[in-house]
């Protein structure tokens, strides 16, 4: 009997096929290598989260070089009325001066030279500020050398000094950047020289004088318009004046007077300058303007001094903030800070000291009883050197601490500080508290909106004054998810006009735009590359049993038509970088005048690759780890991965 033959079955698939969105929720550092979040990184280098996925960060220009090769410190933005931005001006500041860097130059303007380079110079806080009468001011204040102003009238910098200047006297020699008081205002010799008259004697009652003689009176020096004999009954000349009767005589003021420019006293020559009483502008680091009133902090102290209504220069008054640090502490700086209190909403005065202690103050006017008042003092814990260590955030405050970055609102609100979720920094707790407790104490902490990027910046100063940049920590403000930029030449930013702007420690302001690293003035459209990473969380793909992960699959969106990256496995908490990746792509923009309408893709549209790598390994839990070039617009979308599942063992 013959034997049935029998149909034989196909063995069962075994390679099982997943598709992961990308990681939006940014890096973790708070949870357990087995409980991190799928949609959360181990690590996520020079990629944020924006529209369809992951976009590689923007790049880096030159946009002023020729700073002398020092560190540029702060940036300063000034907006003018105009709305064609006309006014509007960019300045960056350096050890030994302030310069106009509105316009991207290799030779830029050194508009003001500090009197002190030493020590802090350079490390100042700018405002913009509108007088009453619609005067369009940049007020700035810097650690070492005190106030300074710009007048978009004079298109000028001024040092601001104080009003206790040596008198003006006639027949004196004076030199160019000397300062005098004359009739209570303070002037600045532009041409050196000496100045008219002859010596001056007091004023005396009763005593004859003959033209063209000079006495001093009243703290103002006067010369004699018209012989005669002086007063018996009065105290003398007054006032800055012309023709002053006393007795027969007649006097004028004499000396350099009036508020503009060029004015001539015998062979010198005088501008007018702004002063202040009461303090020496000089000890002036830190400047605010709350309630129509310019606030300035006192350096090594936990004073400030507010000016009068609408002013930018006269009398100055204390505000001892002392008394509020339960910590003790100097005065850090002053924020606005703008809530519905229950009552509508009000502008809040906020004094933060270098303790952490954080005063808010409520009210209108500061010199009247009753209209001014402390509201309450919470303490953050250590602050991070600096005064940067605050901005304004979608309407709240955002303030840095050793804790990591908190929003007012949560400060005050009665919840413990200690709760990690009331900070924004709480998925990466781990590691701010890991670079505050290594940099903590170095100058250079600040926290910074970009607006193009759609973030938040925190400059975390890991290497000051050497060649390193500094590590950025940044925080999309679509997702709150946070990742790390740490090759961008960074050392202090601002934002201008929408596009955030930085200076270097070797004497260069660039922009962050574009696609391309390193884009210099000397040949501009060449760069670099950016190199962007990450290592997705480690999941058990729904099974404690062993994996092998056979091919990988990423939905990389580009401008370029095949970015170049690499893609692999990574098992059982296996952190290993990847190994860098060469070349650049090829750009899938079209040439204009010979590609074809209708047919062609033009550079803005994106190109999607899915380009298989294939992994080696095996373990229990998977992570995918990915390195890749971008030089166009780059957005990681997501993966396909095919894997097999073992046994147990």
């Amino acid at each position: 009997m013959l034997a049935t033959a029998t149909k034989r079955r196909a063995p069962p698939e075994t390679v099982q096929a997943l598709t992961l969105p990308a990681p939006m929720g940014g890096l973790n550092t708070i949870d357990s290598a087995t409980d991190t979040p799928t949609g959360d990184c181990i690590s996520l280098v020079n990629l944020v989260a924006d529209q369809l996925g992951l976009r590689a960060r923007y790049g880096w220009a030159e946009w002023c070089t020729g700073l002398n090769g020092l560190e540029v410190r702060t940036e300063l933005t000034f907006k003018g009325p105009s709305k064609n931005g006309g006014a509007d001006r960019l300045f960056a500041c350096t050890p030994t001066g302030i310069w106009d860097v509105t316009s991207s130059s290799q030779t830029p303007t050194q508009v003001v030279t500090f009197l002190d380079p030493s020590g802090d110079a350079g490390y100042g806080v700018g405002y913009t500020y509108v007088t009453p009468a619609g005067a369009h001011f940049l007020v700035y204040a810097d650690e070492q050398n005190g106030y300074y102003l710009y007048s978009q009238s004079t298109t000028s910098w001024q040092k601001v000094v104080s009003a206790t200047q040596t008198i003006w006297a006639p027949s004196a020699t004076y030199v160019a950047g000397q300062y005098v008081s004359n009739g209570g205002v303070v002037f600045l010799c532009t041409t050196g020289g000496v100045s008219v008259g002859s010596a001056a004697t007091a004023w005396a009652n009763s005593t004859a004088y003959v033209i063209g003689q000079y006495i001093t009176n009243n703290g103002n020096v006067y010369v004699c318009t018209q012989n005669g004999t002086s007063s018996g009954t009065t105290t003398g000349p007054s006032g800055i004046g012309t023709a002053i009767s006393d007795g027969t005589c007649v006097w004028n003021f004499a000396g350099p007077s009036g508020t503009g420019t060029g004015i001539t006293d015998g062979t010198c020559v005088w501008s007018f300058n702004y002063s202040v009483s009461g303090v020496d502008p000089a000890q002036f680091c830190y400047v605010l303007a709350w309630k129509n009133r310019l606030w300035f902090v006192q350096r090594d102290t936990a004073q400030a001094w507010f000016l009068g209504i609408g002013s930018i220069a006269g009398a100055a008054t204390q505000q001892n903030f002392g008394s509020q640090f339960k910590q003790g502490g100097f005065l850090v700086g002053l924020w606005n800070w703008t809530l519905d209190g229950g009552l509508g909403i009000d502008n809040y005065l906020v004094a933060i000291s270098g303790a952490g202690d954080v005063a808010i103050y409520q009210g209108t006017d500061p010199t009247t009883v009753g209209t001014f008042g402390l509201k309450g003092v919470w303490n953050i814990g250590a602050v991070p050197y600096g005064r940067r260590i605050a901005t304004e955030f979608g309407g709240d405050l955002l303030i840095l601490s050793a804790v990591g970055a908190i929003p007012l609102t949560r400060v005050v609100n009665g919840n413990s500080l200690f709760d990690p979720s009331q900070y924004e920094t709480r998925k990466i707790a781990n590691l701010f508290n890991q670079y505050f407790q290594l940099y903590g104490g170095n100058r250079g902490w600040a926290v910074r909106l970009n607006p193009l990027d759609n973030s938040v910046f925190i400059l975390v100063p890991s290497a000051p004054a050497t060649t390193q940049p500094t590590t950025v920590l940044v925080m999309s403000l679509a997702r709150r998810s946070w990742s790390i930029y740490p090759d961008i030449p960074i050392f202090s930013a601002e934002s201008f006009n929408g596009t955030l702007y930085f200076g270097t420690n070797d004497g260069r302001v660039c922009t962050h735009s574009g696609y391309l690293d390193a884009v210099l003035l000397s040949a501009p459209g060449v760069g670099n590359n950016i190199t962007w990473s990450l290592l997705t969380a480690f999941q058990n793909l729904g099974s404690p049993k062993k994996k092998r992960v056979h091919q990988i699959r990423p939905h990389i969106l580009a401008q370029t038509l095949q970015p170049n990256y690499t893609a692999r496995a990574r098992f059982d908490f296996d952190t290993s970088a990847l190994a860098a990746v060469s070349g650049t792509g090829a750009a899938s923009g079209s040439v204009w005048d010979s590609a074809i309408w209708d047919q062609a893709v033009w550079q803005g549209d994106y190109s999607e690759t899915e380009q298989i790598s294939g992994s080696t390994g095996m373990g229990v839990h998977v992570a995918l780890a990915v390195k890749g070039n971008a030089n166009s617009k780059t957005v990681l979308a997501g993966f396909d991965i095919a894997f097999d599942v073992g046994g147990f063992f």
